[in-house]
């Protein structure tokens, strides 16, 4: 049987979320039946890949040079194309167009006032009307839950297929050294952007239980939010490569992201793989995939958080029984489980 190649239009040793899917992509497609293309840069924080099957372009400095050479070669390269990130957009449309190669992309979020921004930022200059543009120009496009699909589609008209692809994440580290957490001694942020993702009422939380210590971990405006903190119980570690986090994470014993707006959290299935239950907000369609009360909470406003908090720290919700459901449902998210669907998402573009 014909292999199929495969471009991965990503830089696989940077850490973004885009581009360690597809590091995992690349780890995990069965190379029975692919060929794998991707890019990587030399001054990347992860290390190169290599292996069989995989074809890897490096992208020299300047990458703003480099990168546009990288994705003329995969898409010369390629039978099927998957764009995941904006990145040199009017190209990616050129590129569809010169070489009428088959494409796909994934959307990240659910594109509302709080994302509309960096989805505007990232097409640049564009208005309301041109957040299609970003989707229009390829074959598949594929929502990671359902209440992403169907509000892009409700507010902005881009239609995605009816099956799913999660973002794979490979969280085997993570997973080989989770632990059954008891007592509620740390809790984790990890994100940037914190204003969208609910920063403010993290510290509220901490300021609300001085007994236990708060770790945030990304990148933002410290100064600003320390302003906020009545006492000294946050700790602020900037921006972490995958060692460092995995580091605290294993310290953490309950991971809180108050956002209102995302995608399918990467750091969630981090935590979950790892046996760190989450608390999480609604308005992005996290009910689809967390268990509430058994694998993590999904609440709604504040006040929650913080009853929900109290009662974990009293023991009334049981730290121990979410722990350990969370590394039995990670399972169900081992990056090459969900990279099948790939595969399928693949090969229906090729012999479509």
């Amino acid at each position: 049987m014909k292999k199929i190649k495969v471009f991965l239009a990503a830089f696989v040793n940077q850490t973004n979320a885009q581009n360690l899917s597809c590091r995992a992509l690349a780890k995990y497609l069965d190379k029975e039946k692919f060929i794998v293309y991707s890019l990587q840069i030399n001054h990347g924080d992860l290390p190169k890949i290599k292996g069989p099957g995989m074809k890897l372009f490096n992208c020299r400095y300047p990458v703003r040079f480099f990168g546009p050479v990288g994705f003329i070669w995969g898409f010369w390269k390629a039978d099927v194309v998957y764009l995941p990130k904006t990145s040199f957009l009017r190209l990616q449309k050129l590129l569809v167009w010169i070489f009428n190669v088959r494409t796909f992309k994934t959307m990240r979020n659910v594109i509302d006032d709080k994302s509309l921004d960096i989805a505007l930022a990232e097409l640049r200059k564009a208005t309301k009307g041109d957040i299609n543009a970003g989707y229009d120009f390829v074959d598949h496009v594929y929502s990671m839950t359902p209440f992403m699909a169907n509000h892009n589609k409700k507010h902005w008209g881009i239609n995605s297929q009816r099956n799913l692809l999660l973002p794979p994440n490979d969280f085997t580290s993570f997973q080989k050294k989770s632990r059954v957490r008891h007592v509620l001694e740390n809790a984790i942020f990890i994100g940037n952007d914190w204003k969208r993702k609910g920063l403010s009422d993290y510290i509220a939380l901490a300021n609300a239980f001085p007994e236990l210590t708060f770790h945030v971990v990304g990148k933002g405006n410290e100064k600003l939010y320390k302003n906020e903190i009545k006492y000294d119980n946050v700790e602020f570690h900037g921006l972490l490569i995958e060692s460092q986090l995995l580091e605290l994470v294993i310290k953490a014993d309950l991971h809180i992201l108050p956002s209102h707006s995302e995608g399918l959290p990467r750091v969630w299935l981090e935590t979950l793989a790892n046996g760190l239950p989450s608390i999480l907000y609604s308005g992005y369609g996290m009910e689809d995939f967390v268990k509430n009360g058994k694998t993590g909470f999904v609440l709604n406003e504040f006040l929650d958080l913080k009853n929900l908090t109290r009662s974990i720290l009293t023991d009334e919700v049981s730290l121990e029984e979410l722990s350990k459901n969370c590394i039995e449902e990670s399972i169900n998210y081992h990056p090459k489980k969900l990279t099948s669907s790939y595969e399928e998402a693949i090969q229906d573009l090729y012999y479509e």
